[in-house]
């Protein structure tokens, strides 16, 4: 079965951008996703492969041209990888859609006024509806992509050092405010087991999350140490 790769934006858009006015109806907006079409590819040279290996395995000899569509294949495969990647970007180069003024307008020139009248799935909006004044090239500028470049990474380094903060200095407060032996290991076991959490999710190698996860647990010891010998090595209170 072939996959879909146009997609109705009948109803999703945004009424202060929308091509229509307050008393009129925008017009259907489309989108292709070049994605499906590479996956329409990779199941084609999947097809080749397996033909080519049932022909070796029934013939007892090699069929003709299997290691280029092998090859094939893996470069298919490799490419679908990099599209996936992709999507991650501000804007996707790999999606057509109507929400761009550029790309409206050439899914506007090819699409027919059959399949523009037939039922399409409803897909929600990936972002702003561009104008005539505020559209932008398929992959921006050199410009524009190294201040945008520049400026994410920076918000990321704020969040990042944020929560790098709020991690060290969050329990080191609880611990003072409350000057507990429970009270401290709860604020250790709760805060530990959150930074673990959180490295899990945004890396992706298990040593790298246990290294981090296990270096936050000894700084976070050390304080539990050193506040309960606070008092000349009088037991703490529970």
């Amino acid at each position: 079965m072939v996959p879909s790769l146009l997609r109705g934006e009948k109803v999703l858009f945004r009424r202060s951008n929308g091509p229509g006015g307050a008393d009129s109806a925008p017009p259907p907006r489309f989108r292709v996703n070049f994605a499906e079409v590479q996956r329409m590819k990779l199941r084609k040279l999947q097809c080749q492969v397996v033909r080519d290996v049932a022909e070796m395995r029934s013939h007892g000899r090699e069929a003709e041209g299997w290691e280029e569509n092998l090859e094939k294949y893996v470069k298919a495969l490799q490419d679908y990888d990099y599209m996936q990647n992709r999507a991650r970007s501000n804007r996707d180069p790999f999606l057509v859609t109507g929400e761009y003024y550029t790309d409206n307008y050439i899914l506007g020139q090819y699409l027919s006024a059959g399949l523009q009248a037939q039922e399409l799935e409803t897909a929600g909006s990936v972002g702003d509806w561009e104008t005539d004044d505020s559209r932008q090239t398929v992959c921006g500028t050199r410009g524009d992509n190294l201040s945008r470049t520049w400026f994410v990474n920076f918000r990321r380094r704020v969040a990042i050092a944020a929560v790098g903060g709020l991690f060290l200095v969050g329990p080191m407060w609880l611990m003072v405010l409350y000057n507990k032996l429970y009270a401290q290991l709860i604020s250790t076991t709760v805060f530990v087991t959150a930074f673990g959490i959180v490295m899990a999710i945004f890396l992706n190698k298990d040593d790298a999350v246990l290294a981090s996860t296990a270096a936050y647990a000894a700084v976070l010891v050390v304080f539990v140490g050193t506040s309960t010998s606070g008092d000349g090595g009088a037991p703490p209170s529970l």
